[in-house]
């Protein structure tokens, strides 16, 4: 009777360590899924903590990056305008833009990008180049280097025009350079570039006169138009 009862014990015993080990080999690979969980979420947190800082560097919230479930809309978005009064200036007669207006593109970029999620299909840039009518003389070399300048073989520094609508082409390709240096433009727009010259004012009217169609500065602009390459 003693010895029944103690294999018993014994027993009972063994199976309690079975199940006393089982539970502990559960509780480890549970504890280790959960790890493996965590430290991937960490991850990923980590990651777009690193995306939200990159885009804060360059002035673009991450917010402005998103829909919030809002169906994108089907017009055409509005025009942007940087204006010589706002700081978007270049050196005089040439396509050099001033120290303040590259820093100035920041928010420019953050309002492109906006734009893009706010609005559907949206993956064009057109950008368009205005001047006033002071006369520049001079030659040019638009027609042998313009080309190459927009292929990146010849800097836009190196260009001449000797009219303003070869000059608001070489600033409106200035713009486009700086704009293709943020990659989250580079890779979501084709640009094209044109000038309008000095004959479309602020308001859409055609220029008049250098004296009598107002003050310069206004007229001295880059407009940036996004569209939709579907034409729609």
């Amino acid at each position: 009777m003693g010895r029944k009862s103690g294999l018993q014990a014994l027993m009972g015993l063994d199976l309690f360590a079975l199940l006393a080990v089982t539970f502990l080999i559960v509780s480890a690979l549970e504890f280790g899924v959960l790890s493996l969980m965590f430290t991937i979420n960490s991850k990923k947190e980590d990651q777009l903590k690193l995306y939200e800082a990159k885009l804060g560097e360059l002035g673009i919230e991450l917010d402005s990056l998103k829909t919030n479930g809002k169906p994108k809309r089907k017009d055409l978005p509005p025009l942007i305008t940087l204006t010589e009064g706002e700081g978007f200036t270049f050196a005089s007669g040439s396509a050099t833009p001033s120290n303040e207006f590259i820093y100035k593109l920041d928010p420019v970029v953050n309002q492109i990008l906006k734009i893009y999620n706010e609005y559907d299909g949206i993956d064009m840039i057109e950008i368009i180049g205005h001047t006033d009518e002071d006369p520049l003389g001079g030659s040019s070399n638009l027609d042998k280097n313009l080309i190459d300048a927009i292929v990146g073989n010849v800097n836009v520094s190196q260009l001449k025009a000797a009219d303003n609508v070869g000059l608001g082409m070489m600033r409106a390709l200035s713009v486009r350079n700086q704009l293709m240096k943020y990659d989250l433009v580079a890779d979501r727009f084709n640009i094209r570039i044109f000038s309008a010259g000095q004959t479309v004012l602020t308001n859409g009217q055609l220029s008049d006169g250098y004296h009598t169609s107002g003050a310069n500065e206004s007229r001295r602009r880059i407009e940036i138009r996004l569209k939709r390459s579907s034409g729609g």
